[in-house]
């Protein structure tokens, strides 16, 4: 059956709409992180202009979707920027697609991507670079070295007790995590899309909203009552997902944010969540505990074929330079 596109404003999603991405998104486990939800797409843009979603129809049904941000030149972009974590095509598996399609069917120039799972094969002869992410199978984790857990119960002795809240919104809390996460940036890396207010309002609003299949979590570790541990984090499917996350840069030499999700772990699995997905800003050190490592690509589909080629080479060489445990594809 054919296959027609229709391009609407985010703004505008019927509660229709919003039902069948829903459908999609929730029967197919590819699709089970919270950025695949059309809760996330809403609460951006409320916020942030030009944000679209193009529908892939079979007559008036909703087979397939892309949510984008459109910017100039007809360029499309992540929702969120570099917030957005995951992107991709939420389709059903019976429906056969290319980006380009898309890409004429909604007056498109040129798909900017980093963040897609390779398993979305038809995004790969425009991916120019693989990147390893983190997941954390909750019910197969890897324990913390035993001199890690020595440490932490020698921080416990000496400094009081130890409190894990899996959400407790209130402003210090959040401010606190922007703070710390700020000081993380170096100058000569620019400005942190953290200072831009469209950014701190999307994560003040994720932080807060609740809904049955969609929310956003506010963890803290506390020690005598103090944070040393925050993170932001989206739920969705029995997926927590951490999103942004920093901790007391006093306490960096006891590995705090590896403790904070070493009790999320046991926590979560009594909660009834299945998986903790690691997010691109997440430190190192929770490397011990990660049981998976799914592959995402980068690239740009430009249907400029002279423009198509110099983007790609310019990708190349900015992926090169910019990126570190990361793999330029041949």
């Amino acid at each position: 059956m054919t296959i027609h596109i229709q391009t609407v404003p985010a703004r505008t999603l019927t509660p229709k709409q919003l039902a069948e991405w829903s459908a999609i998104a929730t029967q197919n486990s590819r699709f089970d992180n919270p950025f695949f939800r059309p809760e996330f797409t809403k609460l951006v843009a409320a916020i942030r202009e030009d944000i679209e979603v193009i529908f892939l129809k079979r007559k008036t049904k909703i087979v397939g979707l892309l949510p984008y941000y459109r910017c100039n030149g007809n360029i499309a972009l992540p929702v969120a920027d570099t917030l957005t974590d995951l992107q991709g095509v939420i389709v059903r598996d019976d429906v056969e697609w290319t980006p380009q399609r898309l890409l004429k069917g909604s007056h498109l120039t040129t798909l900017r991507f980093d963040r897609v799972p390779e398993s979305q094969t038809e995004f790969s002869q425009a991916a120019w670079m693989t990147i390893p992410t983190r997941s954390i199978n909750l019910h197969a984790a890897n324990e913390p070295s035993p001199n890690l857990q020595s440490l932490w119960c020698e921080m416990e002795q000496e400094a009081g007790g130890i409190r894990l809240e899996t959400h407790h919104f209130n402003s210090a809390t959040y401010e606190t995590l922007l703070q710390w996460k700020l000081e993380e940036y170096s100058p000569t890396q620019g400005q942190s899309i953290l200072e831009t207010r469209w950014a701190r309002e999307l994560l003040q609003r994720v932080a807060q909203f609740e809904s049955p299949r969609f929310s956003g979590r506010l963890s803290v570790l506390s020690l005598s009552g103090h944070p040393v541990s925050i993170q932001l984090a989206m739920v969705a499917n029995g997926v927590w997902h951490v999103w942004l996350s920093a901790s007391d840069p006093n306490l960096s030499s006891f590995s705090v944010a590896a403790l904070h999700i070493w009790r999320l772990i046991t926590a979560l699995k009594g909660l009834g969540f299945h998986r903790m997905d690691l997010g691109r800003d997440a430190s190192t050190e929770l490397d011990a505990f990660v049981t998976d490592s799914p592959t995402l690509v980068a690239g740009t589909v430009d249907l400029r074929p002279v423009a198509g080629r110099i983007n790609k080479h310019l990708s190349r060489a900015k992926g090169f330079l910019a990126t570190s445990g990361e793999r330029i594809k041949s």
